[in-house]
């Protein structure tokens, strides 16, 4: 499962941003009986209420499908309109996604926001939320 939601630095990174914790899987610490914990480990929001009868989590480990839907179709800046572009780079198998402005064809044609990448999608994408929080071109309600 691992490979299908984003780590725990993104996952870090994404809850400091301010990204709503509301997905299907999620990050906690695991411990024995009362140790300290001794690492982290991915379960599943069903798994932890039926474990510890209610939900117990740390991070949320979002699918590649959640943060898709958090990601606008369009960036709005007074430059122009991008548009959301997610492509397979052949070099190593990545993804990347990036925001394309398409609207200048006449003075060079395209211009991107700086890209990311990822060798796994969900990375990618989660990449591509943190720039635009960080550039002030989405933000998200910080929850308590």
């Amino acid at each position: 499962m691992e490979h299908h939601v984003t780590d725990l630095n993104l996952s870090k990174q994404l809850k400091e941003a301010g990204v709503p914790q509301k997905s299907q899987f999620y990050w906690r610490k695991y411990s024995l009986c009362k140790e300290p914990a001794l690492y982290w480990e991915l379960n599943s929001k069903i798994d932890l209420a039926v474990i510890f009868g209610k939900l117990e989590y740390k991070y949320s480990a979002f699918l590649a499908s959640e943060l898709g839907e958090m990601l606008p179709a369009f960036i709005y800046t007074e430059e122009g309109t991008y548009d959301l572009m997610l492509e397979i780079i052949h070099v190593g198998t990545e993804w990347e996604a990036n925001y394309c402005w398409t609207q200048d064809v006449d003075n060079g044609g395209f211009h991107n926001l700086p890209g990311v990448s990822d060798e796994m999608l969900c990375g990618c994408l989660a990449k591509r939320l943190l720039y635009l929080i960080k550039h002030n071109l989405i933000n998200f309600k910080k929850e308590k």
